[in-house]
């Protein structure tokens, strides 16, 4: 189900059998290829854009049995998501992506986004090994078997700003407020309203808050529920 006064331009859509979207009102969709498996959902709030470009098309694929959810109000501009099976990606509302993003999702796995979230471009988010790797003595799987794959989680907390070429990898849970460095490497769990940048990344500063207004002058710019002490 398509909202009212939405827009697709050049935006070619394809759901497999028993698959769901649903797109709130003020959808504008330019230059995207959407592929949706078998049984999965699809849930985009109002107003959201998402720009790609002719020269290389927004690519969202989502494998059997996935589920996509952005809320209201974001933007994103051109880039990929892969969803394999069972994955799961939840953006809260509010949220800004620039150009080149690629976010990969093994089978299993989930991305959690919290609301008012700022990401530069050429963000890697991965969540996930991407091929299986066997035990050679046992013959076992030991890193995408279902039970490992499940338990394999990102999640991002509210107004989290990340700088450009940012890669962030599964088992990383970053605080609400914070920031990461341009080209860090996440993976671990970094507190609130901090910066951490590196490769890993580690907390360099703590006690921070940050605005989308460049020179902004007053703290209160930042948003009162984003302005706390790290804890």
């Amino acid at each position: 189900m398509i909202g009212s006064e939405s827009y697709l331009q050049n935006c070619d859509i394809f759901a497999e059998h028993f698959a769901e979207m649903e797109f709130g009102k003020g959808i504008n969709l330019l230059e995207s290829d959407i592929r949706v498996g078998e049984s999965s959902l699809v849930l985009l709030g109002e107003n959201i854009k998402s720009h790609g470009m002719k020269s290389f098309k927004t690519k969202w694929s989502i494998s059997d049995h996935a589920r996509l959810k952005i809320g209201c109000e974001s933007i994103l501009l051109n880039g990929c998501f892969y969803m394999e099976k069972g994955s799961s990606l939840q953006i809260g509302k509010k949220f800004s992506i620039a150009t080149d993003y690629h976010m990969a999702l093994d089978n299993y796995t989930a991305i959690t986004i919290g609301d008012d979230c700022m990401f530069s471009s050429d963000i890697f988010i991965r969540c996930g090994d991407g091929h299986s790797i066997f035990d050679v003595v046992s013959g076992e799987n030991i890193n995408s078997t279902y039970e490992i794959s499940k338990g394999r989680k990102i999640n991002i907390g509210n107004h989290v700003w990340l700088g450009m070429r940012a890669a962030i990898l599964y088992h990383t849970k970053i605080g609400d407020g914070s920031i990461v460095g341009a080209m860090s490497l996440v993976k671990g769990i970094l507190p609130n309203n901090c910066i951490a940048a590196g490769v890993p990344a580690k907390v360099v500063r703590k006690d921070v808050s940050w605005s989308r207004e460049n020179g902004a002058e007053n703290i209160s710019e930042c948003g009162y529920q984003y302005i706390n002490n790290t804890k």
